[in-house]
């Protein structure tokens, strides 16, 4: 968008250049000029004086003196009048001298008058002289209190018209430019609400401001409103405001580029003498403060390049938000080029061109888009950034979390695992110096018997959370699968199986088989002691799958916590006769979801019941 735009203002730049190239002076045969210093001369005098002839635009810098142009014209063919098209719009005061008519209204235009009923209204000045012979001789008087810059046209009514139309046709395109490049500044720095971007919104705006008063819209809006006199001063205070806010938008830049302070010595000049300049400006020496803002401009132009060619540079210096330094070299390379084809013949130093009276605009646009463009790449960058930050932040939020969860877990397993084996080991223990000869092996046995329960527990839960579970499908059948296991106990007379028709289903023997033993040990553990443990098999469906109904009266350690019962470590407070790692029934929990069955607690009045769904994972 911003190659487009510049490209655009290039092409507006030659349109409106070619608005003259194409009319050129064809109209004046020859133009001349005197230089009165005292700004006294009476026009009877100045007809007698030698004179300088020139060509082009007239440029003479700031100076007090008044300036008189003789322009030789030529007759247009069926016409008797010529129209007089000066610019630009910040001429103080033009008078009109016709030395065939000498009782004639004097015309006279500028920036501190009112315009006359012959003026025609356009963002130009316009003059009208009659021609009634093929050679005409007419005078201007030009007077200003800004830069003595004065382009002289003459045309026909017709052509003048033409000419006046394409020229504010192409401004009005560039001002409708430059309006949806502030507000596009301004609704990014409202969004953004960085300093960087309110400055240069800021800038914008008075820019915007300043190119309304330079070619001559807030005249044409606002006089009538306004004195001519009023619109003149505001003219004036708008051109060294722009400096000046220009000055802290560039100034942060550089700054935040980490430009040195000894390299913008340029523009910390503008904000100390710009309280100076506008104290000039109302003080009635407005020569003076324009011309101090012209010197200021032109001292900064340097500085801009050489501040730029400071610029640190390098990938990890545009990641956290500086421009890259070849960008900020290229851009105020233009900015160097432009402002100095502005502000040399300004200051009278070089002669100007028809370009001269639009490198405001120039500059104005092209610096817009460019900083604009840029400064969205910026914040973008800084955006991305800041989101890359955050989900880092989040990213170790989440680790830290992880790593306190694990050491509490490491913690609670260690502290488990103390707790657990210790009553075995006392038991051992006594068994080997106290304990009978016949009873020894038998207590023993048990000892051994629950470390290793406790211990298979501890490395199933680790491997369950690591993922490292590899089911191996198989046919399994159920009820031949629980006989062997009640076979295996104990207390087997304790444990009633009712069962259907055998049930076959395919899934992981090994794993319905850790599932079956803990809530079986679990049942034997917390139930009233001698009483029955119940153990009921259906099948889901045909071929679906099981449901194995587990339920046991609650013994000394009571009603277990619905809430708490599948959750890891969790053990009833009264339950500590028995020993236990708190793990079996988050265990079942957790391989009954690999097998994609369910676990279910639903207990009544009489006893703690599980009911297990294990699916066929055919």
């Amino acid at each position: 968008m911003g190659k487009g735009l510049a490209g655009f203002m290039v092409g507006l730049l030659l349109l409106l250049g070619s608005v003259k190239a194409q009319q050129g002076d064809t109209y004046i045969l020859s133009k001349a000029y005197l230089e009165d210093p005292t700004g006294r001369m009476e026009f009877s005098e100045v007809t007698k004086a030698p004179l300088v002839a020139y060509e082009g635009m007239f440029t003479k810098g700031f100076t007090a003196s008044v300036f008189w142009f003789r322009l030789d014209l030529r007759k247009p063919v069926d016409a008797d009048a010529l129209f007089l098209l000066i610019r630009p719009q910040f001429i103080d005061d033009i008078r009109g001298f016709d030395p065939d008519d000498p009782t004639a209204p004097q015309e006279r235009v500028g920036d501190r008058f009112w315009p006359n009923k012959s003026h025609y209204e356009s963002l130009s000045y316009t003059i009208k002289v009659p021609v009634t012979e093929e050679r005409k001789t007419y005078w201007l008087r030009v007077e200003s209190t800004s830069t003595m810059l004065v382009d002289i046209e003459a045309f026909p009514f017709n052509e003048m018209l033409r000419t006046n139309r394409n020229y504010e046709f192409y401004m009005g395109i560039y001002t409708g430019v430059l309006i949806f490049l502030t507000l596009w500044a301004a609704v990014f720095a409202l969004v953004k609400r960085e300093q960087i971007l309110v400055l240069f919104a800021s800038y914008q705006l008075f820019n915007l401001f300043v190119n309304f008063c330079l070619y001559g819209y807030f005249r044409r809006w606002f006089l009538g409103v306004l004195d001519p006199m009023q619109i003149d001063r505001i003219t004036s205070f708008s051109v060294l405001t722009i400096v000046f806010v220009a000055s802290i938008f560039y100034y942060r830049l550089f700054r935040i580029n980490q430009v040195k302070r000894i390299f913008l010595l340029g523009l910390i000049g503008i904000f100390i003498l710009y309280p100076y300049e506008v104290f000039l400006l109302l003080d009635g020496r407005p020569r003076s403060a324009l011309l101090l803002n012209g010197v200021l401009i032109f001292v900064v132009t340097f500085n801009f390049l050489f501040a730029s060619l400071t610029v640190r540079d390098g990938r990890e210096m545009v990641n956290v938000g500086h421009l890259p330094r070849r960008i900020m070299i290229v851009f105020f390379l233009f900015m160097f080029a432009t402002l100095l084809s502005t502000i040399l013949p300004t200051l009278g130093l070089v002669k100007a061109v028809e370009f001269s009276l639009y490198n405001s605009a120039a500059n104005g646009l092209m610096s817009g888009v460019f900083m604009l463009t840029i400064l969205h790449r910026r914040a973008s960058v800084l955006e991305k950034n800041a989101v890359d930050h955050q989900h880092a932040l989040s990213l170790s939020t989440v680790k830290i979390d992880q790593e306190r969860l694990y050491r509490e877990e490491q913690e609670k397993l260690i502290h488990m695992l103390g707790h657990e084996l210790k009553a075995p080991l006392s038991v051992i223990r006594v068994a080997m110096h106290q304990a009978p000869a016949p009873s020894r092996d038998r207590y023993m046995k048990t000892a051994v018997s629950d470390m290793e329960q406790v211990i298979e527990r501890s490395i199933q839960t680790s491997r369950l959370e690591d993922k490292k579970m590899v089911l191996t499908i198989e046919p399994c059948l159920i009820n031949h699968e629980i006989a062997m296991l009640v076979d295996g106990y104990g207390q087997a007379e304790r444990i009633m199986c009712e069962a259907g028709q055998e049930i076959q289903i395919a899934s992981d023997r090994h794993l319905i088989r850790i599932i079956l033993t803990n809530l079986i040990d679990n049942a034997l553990k917390y139930s009233l002691k001698g009483s029955a443990i119940r153990l009921i098999v259906a099948p889901l469906g045909a071929g679906a799958g099981c449901t194995i109904t587990i339920e046991n009266q609650p013994g000394d350690a009571d009603w277990p916590d619905p809430d708490q019962l599948f959750t890891k470590f969790y053990r009833n407070p009264l339950s500590t006769r028995q020993t236990g790692s708190g793990l079996g029934l988050y265990l079942v929990a957790g391989l009954v979801g690999q097998l994609r069955g369910e676990i279910r607690y639903r207990p009544d009045d009489r006893f703690v019941r599980f009911e297990l769904d294990l699916p066929s994972l055919h």
